[in-house]
């Protein structure tokens, strides 16, 4: 008569990760026991191919952002690995302007993506200079590869 085979055991639990979209992400986890059958889940939902004790994104997209969990399984039965999430952390950077001139005077500041052509300026802010400098951020700057501005002190 044979023992019977144990059910494996994690020994290291695969880790949160935090990257940026378009970089790689692995993740892994260490279990011991004989035979041992790996399978990966995002969101509880299976990752079809993804049955190795390491699983590897080449350039990680919001559509892999979750929770991981690996299921390892043998012949004595089969044990779930603690939740690891995968967080995209891109760091988007804002166009500030300074808007200088006198306190009280009112300002509009404008963008264009076209300098040369004097019909593309565009009001992206307008207000009062109650500081100096008075700082005017253009949140949607990220989307351009670039941006031009002018103020105009009214």
């Amino acid at each position: 008569m044979t023992d019977p085979v144990p059910a494996p055991v994690i020994t290291t639990q695969p880790q949160t990760l935090i990257v940026g979209t378009g970089s790689a992400a692995t993740f892994a986890v260490v279990a011991e026991g004989q035979d041992l059958t790996y399978q990966w889940f995002l969101n509880g939902e299976e990752i079809k191919g993804a049955n190795q004790s390491v699983y590897a994104l080449a350039a990680a997209s919001s559509a892999d952002s979750g929770t991981y969990t690996v299921k390892v399984s043998n012949e004595g039965g089969e044990v779930t690995s603690q939740p690891a999430s995968l967080w995209l952390n891109d760091l988007l950077m804002y166009a500030g302007i300074n808007v200088y001139g006198p306190i009280g005077a009112e300002f509009v500041v404008e963008y264009t993506l076209t300098p040369g052509d004097p019909k593309s300026w565009q009001e992206l802010s307008k207000g009062v200079i109650n500081t100096l400098p008075t700082v005017v951020i253009d949140y949607d700057s990220p989307k351009d590869a670039k941006r031009f501005y002018r103020v105009i002190l009214k």
